[in-house]
């Protein structure tokens, strides 16, 4: 999977899948397909695969499964520009990760949901969501969702031309992707800031 191999994980998986003895261990699996398959662009597939965890998940359930699966086919919604199917998915993984204490399953669709907004236009509402993510990610120290969310704030002051407070969110984000060493979301961060510089060279 971390090979980018995606069909050979995704018969391993399906393979394991088979063997699995209890409902745990099937969503654990369901969601590694799900994943593969997000991540070789066959969403549709990915679709019916968290449609097929979520239910097991809810009769078994197993809360912490139903939350990621919600919140994956919320992004698979996102991807097929479904927002507000997205949204719907985004918040029921919201309230379970509340309902359960995961504040780092409640910062991940806090952000998410924040990008919607974005998506949909509604800027303010966006900042406000990505502002309860950043909070919570920096209260429980993980630095990857911080990153991802510093580097949406900046996005969004840029689409509001504020570019100033663009690089600073953007360069922010930068240092936390290189600490981790997420090579390639540094190389994303760089490409933002350079639009961002051009756009406040032309101011």
């Amino acid at each position: 999977m971390h090979e980018y191999r995606h069909a050979e994980a995704i018969a391993k998986f399906k393979a394991g899948l088979e063997l699995a003895s209890d409902d745990s261990e099937r969503c654990a699996l369901l969601n590694l397909i799900g994943e593969s398959r997000i991540r070789s662009g066959a969403y549709k597939d990915a679709e019916q695969t968290f449609l097929e965890m979520i239910r097991i998940a809810e009769q078994a359930g197993i809360d912490e499964s139903l939350a990621a699966a919600l919140g994956n086919i919320g992004l698979v919604y996102a991807t097929l520009g479904e927002p507000q199917k997205a949204l719907e998915f985004y918040e029921r993984s919201l309230k379970i990760a509340e309902k359960i204490g995961s504040l780092e399953g409640q910062a991940a669709e806090l952000g998410n949901i924040g990008l919607v907004y974005g998506d949909l236009g509604e800027q303010q509402k966006a900042l406000d969501y990505h502002e309860r993510s950043l909070k919570l990610a920096e209260q429980i120290g993980n630095l990857k969702i911080q990153a991802s969310v510093l580097g949406n704030i900046g996005l969004i002051h840029g689409d509001l031309g504020q570019f100033e407070e663009a690089l600073a969110y953007l360069q922010k984000a930068r240092e936390i992707f290189v600490k981790i060493g997420a090579k390639h979301l540094v190389e994303k961060a760089d490409r933002n800031i350079a639009i961002v510089k051009k756009k406040l060279e032309k101011q």
